[in-house]
C-alpha cells in the first residue's frame, strides 16, 4: 500500500475524482445542546429544538451556534420531539413522536404556519394525531419494538416518518410510513422497509431529509441515500460513511450540502457540514494523507496513511480504560487484531488515538462481535 501511494505522489497524473470532508460548523449553544432536529434557512440561519425534557421552543440560530430567536409553540409540550420539516411554502413540522419505552398512544405531530409569517415569539399550532396499523400492544415484546420513530421528513404534501429499531435480538428493518400533511386523526401502515444491519448503533435511524427525489437518512456514523423516482419507495440505497461516531440526531440539505447535528453526550453537541465536491488527485492524497477512525457496520479500523508510531487505548463509557496497545506503525489497523473479543466484550467506546508526534484525538466507535 505504501508503495502505490508514493508512487501516485511521484507520477501525478490529473485525474477529476470525489473527495468529502466533514467539518464543525458550529458548538451548539446550551439551551440546545440536546438537538434532535434541524432545518436550513440560508447558511447562516437554522432551526433546531431539543427532544423530551425541554420547553415547547424552536430555537433560531446562525452558523456561530448563537440563538437569534427562540419561538415557543402555543399549548403545546415537547413530550419526545424528535425531528422538525418544511414543506414548500414555509409549514413547520415538529414531530413529538419519540416512543422508546414502546408505550404511547399520544404520537402526534405539530402543524406551524409559514415561519416567514412569525410576527411573536409564541406561534400557534394544529395537530396531526395517528397510530400504527401494525402495534397491537403497548409495550411489544422485545422482539417486536420497532415502533420508535426519530426521522420524518416532507415530499409532494405527505410526511415521511421512518422507525428506529429497538429490537431484541436486533433486526436491522427500518419501516417507512406516510401521513398526508393536515392536520387530522390517521392509521398508518407500513409502506416500504429496509434492512440497515445488524449492529443495532450503527443501523438505527435518527434523522431524515428529502431533498428534490432524493432521501437521506442519518445514523451515528453513517448516511443512507435514497433516489424517490417514481414511487418513493427504499431501494437504490447508497451508503455514506462519515468517518465520525456520536450520537447524530439530525440531518438537514443545503445546496449540495448536509449539515448535521449530534447531542452533546460524550462531549459533542455539535452542528457538522458533509461536503463531497470534484477535486483533482493531489489535492485528493493531501486530505485523505491524514489518521484518521473508520468506522462501518461491521468493522472499525484506523487508516494510518503516513506510518506514524500511534498508541491506541480503549475506554468504556464511564470513562475506565479497559485497554491499550503498544506502538503500531502499520498504515490500515484493524481494531479486532489489537482488541479481540476474547479481550473486550462487544459495544460502544471511546478510542484514544496517541499520534505521538501529533495531535492526539478520540473517537467514540462501536466493536462487534
Amino acid at each position: 500500500m505504501k508503495a502505490l501511494f508514493t508512487s501516485l505522489l511521484v507520477v501525478f497524473i490529473p485525474v477529476l475524482v470525489w473527495c468529502q470532508s466533514f467539518d464543525i460548523v458550529a458548538k451548539l449553544p446550551g439551551v440546545c445542546a440536546e438537538s434532535s432536529g434541524l432545518e436550513v434557512i440560508n447558511e447562516n440561519l437554522f432551526i433546531t429544538h431539543n427532544d423530551g425534557g425541554d420547553d415547547a421552543k424552536l430555537y433560531f440560530i446562525d452558523s456561530s451556534g448563537v440563538v437569534q430567536r427562540e419561538i415557543i409553540v402555543g399549548q403545546q409540550q415537547n413530550t419526545d420531539w424528535e425531528d422538525i420539516t418544511l414543506a414548500n411554502d414555509g409549514r413547520v413540522y415538529v414531530g413529538d413522536f419519540g416512543n422508546n419505552g414502546h408505550n404511547r398512544k399520544d404520537l402526534e405531530i405539530i402543524v406551524l404556519p409559514d415561519f416567514n409569517s412569525w410576527k411573536t415569539d409564541t406561534v400557534n399550532a394544529e395537530k396531526i394525531t395517528f397510530r400504527y396499523a401494525d402495534q397491537s400492544a403497548f409495550p411489544p415484546e422485545a422482539s417486536n419494538r420497532v415502533f420508535d420513530c426519530e426521522a420524518m421528513a416532507f415530499y409532494n404534501d405527505s410526511l415521511y416518518l421512518f422507525s428506529k429499531n429497538w429490537s431484541n435480538p436486533f433486526t436491522g428493518m427500518v419501516k417507512m410510513y406516510v401521513v398526508p400533511a393536515t392536520p387530522g386523526d390517521y392509521v398508518l401502515s407500513p409502506q416500504d422497509s429496509i434492512n440497515l444491519g445488524v449492529v443495532k448503533e450503527i443501523g438505527w435511524v435518527t434523522g431524515a431529509d428529502i431533498n428534490d427525489s432524493t432521501l437521506y437518512l442519518v445514523g451515528s456514523a453513517l448516511v443512507w441515500k435514497f433516489q424517490f423516482q417514481g414511487r418513493p419507495s427504499l431501494q437504490s440505497m447508497e451508503q455514506i460513511s462519515l468517518n465520525h461516531f456520536s450520537q447524530k440526531e439530525a440531518i438537514s440539505y443545503y445546496k449540495n450540502d448536509l449539515y448535521i447535528t449530534d447531542e452533546s453526550t460524550g462531549g459533542y453537541g455539535n452542528m457538522y457540514r458533509y461536503t463531497k465536491t470534484k477535486t483533482n488527485s493531489a489535492t485528493s492524497l493531501i486530505k485523505d494523507n491524514s489518521c484518521r477512525i473508520v468506522q462501518t457496520q461491521t468493522d472499525c479500523h484506523v487508516l494510518n496513511p503516513n506510518g506514524n508510531s500511534l498508541k491506541l487505548s480503549l475506554y468504556d463509557l464511564t470513562g475506565k480504560m479497559v485497554s491499550s496497545s503498544g506502538s503500531i506503525k502499520t498504515e490500515q489497523i484493524f481494531l479486532h487484531k489489537y482488541f479481540p473479543n476474547s479481550i473486550i466484550s462487544p459495544g460502544i467506546y471511546w478510542l484514544h488515538v496517541d499520534q505521538v508526534s501529533e495531535k492526539s484525538f478520540w473517537g467514540k466507535i462501536y466493536i462487534s462481535k
